[in-house]
């Protein structure tokens, strides 16, 4: 299609060239005017006169051309005929023979480069209806669809196959399938303490029996002491849509504070393609060390995900909002002699807001902004450590320890400037964060820590790396927080 245009540029533009020849105005005497264009018997007035050249005639010329585009008339055609003059009132008139052609219909998707993907059940990702119109918006749409599948990648632009008598076509979408096995990976140390070292692992199992299912296991240890597992399951379902369900299981085992086992359901849905809309529910059994009653919570949530970042790895452009409210009953166990009558029962909500932005700058910079907001609001004077909020590290502030701050309410942002390459950027960051909790004597603790630091990014399809080093707020210079991230398909 996009070729099919470039023809008729040429066509309209030689045209102008060849009545220019004969009309074209001496050295020194101002351009021509069209004011009209003359289509059969029918006069289209514009709303502005144009100059009589290529650049300004192919302008208003492809603009008529795609109001025919836009129902489906893919050969439409325009030839310059001739430039006269109106009687009344005297203006430049254009002539022009349009000839719209046939309406062209979408007989069917076809995809390319799968071999263990389900087609049939792919299908059912595309809006698009058997039969409709083939317009540039169509086409826009089908395109926009394909790249929000998240086990597969669009390798390039939608391939157009005109079928015999004009009147159907087939699109061809070129896909490249992920590998089944990926792995991510991260790791730090401080040099400030024996924490020893830390990860974060993450191993996923994608497009299983190739109906886009996906199951994944992480560990991670973000402090001495403190180790973390989950257990995920993911799989379309397409009951009112382009929906997916998703089930976790998880244990925090932070043997110096409480022991955590978390069970969690979602639904989501998109709204459009680049909204998505989550319901979940969820359960925990939170037993506290040492003589501290336990818990059991139940949770309700709603979410809220605006993305147009096409290019999750090395972003040049784009904007992601995502917001959560959870509400949450936290019951402890009638039996225990330590709970206190009237105070065994607690009704709590959540909040979560992540706002980031990528945005051009002159050359190979780039912008990248980030700004997020959690608070837990209860009546519960003390809220206990596993409901708290953990800030520090990679993700909040690169500077600290990770998991060095537990707070009720905390406001963070990033400003990372970045010199981005085509499978790489350098980048520098300041990191801020507020910080707001309740001390066990009550009283109110609000506090502002900041970060700065560096680093540099490797990117690819298949696999990447992630370097960077941050000094926390009276750091020396020679003692930087190191974190590496890397993720590679098997």
């Amino acid at each position: 299609m996009r070729l099919f245009q470039v023809v008729i540029v040429v066509l309209v533009s030689l045209a102008v060239t060849s009545v220019l020849g004969g009309v074209a105005p001496s050295s020194g005497e101002p351009a021509l005017q069209v004011n009209a264009i003359r289509i059969g018997d029918t006069l289209v007035k514009l709303a502005h006169p144009i100059a009589f050249d290529s650049a300004s005639v192919d302008d208003a010329v492809g603009r008529l051309m795609e109001r025919y585009r836009t129902q489906g008339h893919f050969f439409v055609r325009a030839r310059i005929t001739g430039l006269g003059q109106s009687d009344e009132p005297p203006y430049w008139v254009l002539d022009l023979k349009l000839t719209p052609g046939p309406v062209v219909t979408v007989r069917r998707l076809i995809f390319d480069g799968l071999k263990r993907t389900d087609g049939a059940r792919l299908r059912r990702f595309f809006t698009l209806k058997d039969g409709s119109p083939l317009t540039p918006a169509l086409l826009a749409d089908v395109e926009r669809e394909a790249r929000t599948i998240d086990y597969l990648d669009l390798n390039g632009p939608a391939g157009i196959r005109i079928l015999p008598g004009y009147t159907e076509a087939d699109l061809e979408l070129p896909f490249r399938e992920h590998r089944q096995v990926s792995f991510f990976g991260g790791g730090g140390y401080g040099p400030d303490d024996n924490t020893g070292l830390l990860w974060n692992a993450r191993l996923t199992l994608e497009n299983i029996f190739g109906g886009g299912r996906r199951a994944g296991i992480r560990s991670a240890r973000p402090d001495r002491g403190r180790t973390e597992l989950t257990v995920d399951y993911q799989q379309p379902l397409f009951w009112f849509g382009r929906d997916r369900g998703a089930v976790s299981v998880a244990t925090r085992d932070y043997r110096e504070s409480f022991y955590e086992f978390a069970a969690e359901a979602a639904y989501t849905t998109a709204l459009t393609t680049t909204t998505d809309l989550t319901l979940g529910l969820g359960f925990k059994r939170v037993e506290p060390s040492g003589i501290a009653p336990g818990y059991s919570g139940y949770s309700a949530s709603v979410g809220l995900e605006r993305s147009t970042i096409t290019d999750p790895l090395n972003p040049s452009g784009g904007l992601r909002i995502h917001t959560s409210l959870t509400y949450l009953a936290r019951r402890y166990s009638s039996d225990s002699l330590l709970t206190i009558p009237g105070r065994n029962a607690f009704n709590e909500t959540r909040t979560a807001v992540d706002i980031e932005s990528y945005t051009s700058l002159p050359g190979p910079a780039v912008m990248h902004i980030s700004a997020r907001y959690r608070g837990l609001e209860t009546g519960d004077r003390i809220p206990p450590l596993a409901e708290l909020f953990f800030v520090g590290g990679p993700g909040s502030l690169r500077g600290y320890r990770t998991d060095q701050f537990a707070v009720q309410r905390t406001a963070y942002g990033t400003l990372e400037p970045r010199l981005r390459f085509t499978s790489a950027y350098l980048f520098v960051f300041y990191e801020g964060a507020y910080l707001n909790s309740t001390e066990a004597e009550g009283t109110l603790s609000e506090s502002y820590r900041a970060g700065v630091g560096g680093g540099i990014a490797v990117v690819g399809e298949e696999r990447s790396v992630r370097v960077s080093f941050g000094w926390g707020q009276g750091a020396e210079l020679d003692g930087p927080r190191l974190a590496v991230e890397f993720s590679t398909d098997i």
